[in-house]
């Protein structure tokens, strides 16, 4: 099976805002977007990002 990556702009009230981020990604119910990135079988890390710009 093939993954499938996403990158978006962290959000203004994120530690990393305005910087690049990819990985999956999640859309939660309330319309906000979300990057996880899988750092080993046992750690991920979420990024919130501005759903405008997920591509």
């Amino acid at each position: 099976m093939r993954e499938m990556k996403f990158r978006g702009v962290c959000a203004p009230d994120s530690k990393y805002a305005g910087e690049w981020v990819e990985g999956s990604l999640v859309v939660c119910e309330d319309g906000s977007a979300l990057i996880v990135q899988a750092l080993n079988d046992h750690n991920t890390i979420t990024y919130h990002v501005v759903p405008e710009t997920v591509g």
